[in-house]
């Protein structure tokens, strides 16, 4: 139960409340989720998530080859604990992703769709990859996916708004991140989507303004 505990504590820091402080608190309530149960794959997710989510452009508070690096060696750590989990398979193909193993990213992607359609992180984080592959229709109708099974993922929300951003699409990208600052007006990185859309679409008076308020 104390395991269970810290991952539901991790997992709620990593999905409503990314910012490089509640990242660090994730992992940390990773690692003791891991210290109670060793052959806890899920916190291993966890803890690959959040180091990947640390690393990023949006938060920066870990170099992004040292994060993919731990988030690499979580994400397989929880495959040999369970090799069956689409929630491993969709971390790792995160991490490959970054890593520019396009083939390799695409196989686990598709593998943890396999596995469960119905995981929504598995399909936001697949739109990601086909947004980078030039495939902007296919990127959306995935996050589109993603949204239908999670509506309330505030992370997952301002992930579409952020490819919509991508597909030239600024008008709905605006609207998009907008909604999501209306579910909580703290989420720190839609400001910083929201800033590069309007700036992206030459709207830099509101850039200044987002960039102010992230």
């Amino acid at each position: 139960p104390k395991a269970f505990d810290e991952y539901l504590q991790g997992r709620f820091l990593y999905w409503n409340r990314r910012t490089p402080d509640n990242l660090n608190k994730a992992i940390e309530h990773f690692q003791n989720a891991i210290k109670e149960d060793p052959n806890f794959a899920q916190a291993h997710v966890g803890l690959a998530d959040s180091y990947s989510a640390i690393g990023t452009v949006q938060v920066g508070a870990l170099p992004p080859i040292e994060a993919r690096l731990l988030a690499e060696q979580a994400a397989t750590k929880a495959l040999e604990l369970d090799p069956a989990l689409a929630e491993a398979h969709t971390a790792l193909g995160n991490v490959k992703h970054y890593n520019l193993d396009w083939t390799g990213a695409e196989q686990d992607f598709k593998r943890a769709l396999e596995l469960n359609q119905n995981y929504a992180n598995a399909h936001n984080f697949y739109a990601g990859y086909l947004m980078c592959r030039g495939r902007a229709d296919d990127a959306i109708a995935a996050s589109n996916r993603a949204r239908e099974l999670d509506p309330f993922s505030l992370s997952i929300s301002a992930q579409r708004g952020f490819l919509l951003e991508n597909a030239r699409r600024y008008d709905e990208a605006i609207a998009q991140l907008r909604g999501v600052i209306a579910m909580d007006p703290n989420h720190y990185s839609t400001y910083w989507i929201l800033g590069h859309t309007y700036a992206a679409n030459k709207q830099f008076d509101e850039a200044i303004a987002a960039s102010q308020k992230d």
